[in-house]
C-alpha cells in the first residue's frame, strides 16, 4: 500500500496537479485496489476539481497477465463527475483545463520505443455509475450540466481473438 500511495504522490508532483484520495484498499491475491473520494486539481489554492470520484474499483486478470496480456477484469467508477471549463486569457478564450492536463500527462510519458510492438489490452467488465459533466465555456457564455449517465461495457480488446492488431471489440 505504501508504495502505491508514494507513485500515487510521486506522479502528482510530476505532473503539476494535486491527486487525493480518501481511502486505498488492495487486496493483493485478489489483484485488486479501491480507490474513495478521489480528486484530480490543479496546484493552484481553490481550483475547481477537474474529476472527482465517489468510489474506483481496479481488478486485473491472472491469466491475462501471465498470457504476456493487460488483463483487466473490472474497472468500476462509481459517481464520477468531469468538469470542463475554458476562461477568457487576455481577452482571447483560453485553452479547456483538460487541455492542459492532458499536455502534462503527454509531457510526462516516457518515450515510444518504435522497436516495440502494441500491448494486447483485454478488459471484462468497465461499468459507470452515476457519470455527472459540468461543462462551462465563459468565453461562449455557456454553461451545462450533463447526467447522471450510467454505462455498461463487457468483454472489450483492443485486438481481434484471431490475431489481428489494432481492432477494438465489444459484447
Amino acid at each position: 500500500v505504501h508504495y502505491v500511495k508514494q507513485s500515487i504522490e510521486n506522479y502528482s508532483a510530476k505532473i503539476g496537479y494535486r491527486i487525493e484520495y480518501r481511502d486505498l484498499r488492495i487486496a493483493p491475491l485478489q489483484l485488486r485496489l479501491e480507490l474513495d473520494e478521489v480528486t484530480l486539481s490543479g496546484r493552484e489554492p481553490n481550483a475547481i476539481p477537474l474529476f472527482t470520484l465517489r468510489r474506483g474499483i481496479l481488478q486485473l486478470d491472472l491469466p491475462a497477465l501471465v498470457a504476456g496480456r493487460i488483463g483487466i477484469r473490472e474497472i468500476q467508477l462509481t459517481d464520477p463527475q468531469f468538469h470542463v471549463e475554458r476562461r477568457v486569457q487576455s481577452g482571447k478564450p483560453g485553452l479547456w483545463n483538460w487541455q492542459s492536463f492532458v499536455a502534462a500527462v503527454s509531457k510526462a510519458l516516457p518515450p515510444k520505443d518504435p522497436a516495440s510492438s502494441p500491448k494486447q489490452i483485454e478488459l471484462e467488465r468497465f461499468g459507470i455509475t452515476g457519470l455527472r459533466l459540468s461543462l462551462d465555456d465563459q468565453p461562449n457564455r455557456y454553461r451545462h450540466d450533463f447526467g447522471p449517465i450510467s454505462l455498461e461495457l463487457r468483454d472489450l480488446a483492443n485486438f481481434s481473438k484471431g490475431g489481428k492488431q489494432d481492432t477494438l471489440e465489444g459484447d
